[in-house]
């Protein structure tokens, strides 16, 4: 990038991902790049049409790098995008919970952020898909689906901020939590569960360390699927806040596969799927890929 400092930088942003994204806000991102030498493009985003139109708009324009800010879901919506492409993704954490910042060091701050764009260092990390839909962290079906339903709807009814919302929705997720029947073709065979969960990461999840819920690889080429065992509601809610706590999980908790692709099919002919914490309905079966090295990333050097 410092090859070409005059070049126009489109930096995408969600503009509900926060509150004062207003022009005052979005000068402080334009004097952030300049302090680089960098010109940007700030466009706030007031909804996910938004994001997709802006990042095609970037793309016809022959933008090399597009930075987006926003959270986990706003990333993934516009990796998603350039995913198999020579345009490199920047990121500005905007979230609340940020996890693929976190994976790949890049720091929460603005300037920090801004930092790690300037100075250019790119890797090349792999991106799952559902079907034709992309996440940078992982997908589930089940009962974190309905976990993200209450979330929102809890949100959106009382204006509640996202973490009460997200501990009621949690109890009521449970409460409602209903057992899937699902067929998966994975590694040459067929596996036939009930289950209450199947969770699908974006390569391995730490989940009995202090690390727990982090990844220490983005770029192993691999998804790794977490298939709940049916029990009781409140066992697995025990399990969940024992993973939480980084205790060792129980072999009766739930499954661990690693694979590159797995087709699940259901009784159901579509599903609700969590992508990156975004709610979607796709039909069913569900193919879930893992495309190795397909997303270009600026991240902090070595």
């Amino acid at each position: 990038m410092s090859d070409h400092p005059a070049q126009v930088i489109p930096v995408i942003v969600n503009a509900s991902s926060g509150p004062g994204r207003d022009s005052q806000w979005t000068q402080t991102v334009v004097n952030a790049f300049a302090k680089h030498g960098l010109v940007a493009r700030v466009d706030l985003a007031q909804e996910g049409s938004d994001l997709n139109r802006l990042t095609q708009a970037a793309i016809d324009l022959g933008a090399r790098t597009i930075v987006v800010g926003g959270g986990d879901g706003t990333v993934s919506s516009i990796a998603s995008q350039l995913a198999g492409t020579q345009i490199t993704l920047g990121v500005i954490a905007l979230g609340t919970f940020n996890h693929f910042a976190k994976d790949l060091g890049i720091p929460l701050d603005l300037a920090g952020a801004v930092a790690v764009i300037a100075r250019g260092e790119v890797s090349e990390i792999d991106i799952g898909m559902v079907n034709e839909r992309g996440f940078v962290n992982n997908a589930s079906i089940g009962v974190y689906t309905a976990f993200v339903r209450f979330r929102d709807t809890t949100q959106r009814r009382l204006g509640w901020h996202k973490w009460p919302a997200a501990l009621m929705a949690t109890f009521s997720a449970f409460h409602h939590m209903r057992f899937l029947k699902l067929r998966m073709q994975v590694n040459g065979e067929v596996v036939e569960r009930e289950t209450p969960f199947l969770f699908v990461g974006n390569n391995a999840y730490e989940i009995e360390s202090l690390r727990v819920g982090q990844r220490a690889s983005l770029d192993a080429g691999q998804l790794c699927l977490y298939i709940g065992n049916r029990g009781t509601r409140a066992g697995l809610l025990w399990m969940v806040l024992r993973t939480l706590a980084g205790r060792r999980r129980r072999p009766c908790d739930f499954d661990v596969i690693h694979t590159q692709e797995v087709l699940v099919s259901s009784r159901h002919t579509s599903l609700r799927v969590a992508t990156d914490g975004e709610l979607s309905r796709l039909d069913t079966p569900l193919r879930f890929r893992s495309l190795p090295g397909a997303l270009r990333v600026l991240v902090p050097g070595s």
